[in-house]
């Protein structure tokens, strides 16, 4: 096996690895995922996914696909287990990221498609950021500890090394 399919696979097995304690936590209620926050994601970590298997991220997509099916789960959880509610700044961010979403459609190539999402993404990571400073025990530390090992790794993991495949991983490592 190739070492990149080795750190893709690991990758892998890190986002399996964190979303399993976060969902328990959620039906636990001690998680409450921001649901802002997971709407946007859900839908970004899509279209990043499709971005770099277009590209031919190869192993380095491997995590983004299995991000993208947790972030609509965890989507989805909040919907019910979640906070719904938010500041001005927390519907700012939110509403700024779902109009800025169709802009990577305007976008020329990929790699500027991918940096925008990105963009977009670090800002709808607000909602959650101030939900956690408001109410940092409805936050599950280990599954945001456990980006500190998959980001770098699917990162590393990327067969084709350009800017669409390595902007959001990158970003988050």
């Amino acid at each position: 096996m190739e070492w990149k399919s080795i750190l893709g696979a690991v990758a892998f097995l890190g986002a399996v690895v964190g979303f399993v304690p976060y969902v328990y936590s959620i039906y636990k209620n001690k998680t409450k995922p921001h649901l802002f926050t997971w709407l946007v994601w859900a839908i970004l970590t899509s279209m990043i996914f499709g971005i770099q298997f277009t590209q031919g991220a190869g192993p380095g997509a491997w995590h983004m696909g299995i991000t993208a099916l947790t972030s609509i789960a965890i989507m989805g959880l909040s919907f019910f287990y979640g906070e719904k509610k938010g500041s001005k700044l927390d519907w700012a961010a939110f509403l700024l990221s779902l109009a800025a979403i169709p802009l990577w459609l305007v976008a020329k190539d990929p790699a500027s498609a991918a940096v925008l999402l990105t963009l977009i993404d670090v800002m709808a990571f607000w909602p959650t950021i101030s939900k956690t400073w408001r109410k940092p025990y409805q936050e599950n530390l280990f599954y945001y500890g456990i980006w500190l090992v998959r980001y770098p790794l699917a990162t590393l993991a990327v067969q084709n090394m350009n800017v669409a495949n390595l902007v959001y991983p990158a970003t988050w490592s």
